[in-house]
């Protein structure tokens, strides 16, 4: 479909797409680390607060810790990052966001990828033209903002910070319970 396109919308669409996949990598690295990181000090809380704790409810612990990363990295990574998304979709997200581009990319796109039956070549050169205009001020970080990965940040940090000040308050018992 994009054999026609000149390079420079291609290129912009794809610099989108590598802007959400990075953005759907690093929601999900701060996502797995923040909930692995509240399992794990809810866990150490139980043997803390409960202990001694036998054995079988330690690994049925251990074992909803397990449960927990691998619906984490189900959800935060493998779901995301399956989905195909294609340049055209890009192309429709970004006329959706800027009516003024009217359509015209996608436009391009999807008449760029016909074999030329009743379309004129010299109107899809033009329309071509107009597109290359309109993705040439477009900003893939203006466009994709990381509002999504910020939410993620300050969780994790407060608890890596809960379990650097466990860790320097109490070592000795941290290390126990960790193990």
């Amino acid at each position: 479909m994009t054999e026609q396109l000149p390079k420079q919308i291609t290129d912009r669409l794809q610099a989108i797409l590598r802007r959400v996949r990075r953005i759907q990598i690093y929601r999900g690295i701060l996502g797995l680390l923040t909930i692995s990181l509240a399992a794990l000090l809810v866990i150490m809380a139980a043997d803390f607060f409960f202990a001694p704790l036998s054995r079988l409810i330690r690994w049925a612990l251990f074992g909803g810790l397990i449960l927990v990363m691998l619906g984490s990295v189900w959800k935060l990574f493998l779901k995301p990052l399956s989905k195909k998304i294609q340049l055209l979709q890009v192309a429709r997200w970004l006329e959706v966001r800027h009516p003024e581009i009217q359509e015209r990319v996608s436009t391009a796109m999807e008449l760029a990828g016909t074999s030329g039956a009743g379309i004129s070549a010299n109107l899809l050169e033009e329309l071509i033209k107009e597109a290359e205009i309109d993705v040439k001020e477009i900003n893939p970080s203006v466009e994709v903002h990381n509002r999504k990965v910020r939410a993620w940040i300050w969780p994790s940090v407060a608890l890596m910070a809960t379990f650097l000040l466990l860790l320097l308050v109490w070592p000795d018992q941290v290390r126990r319970l960790f193990i």
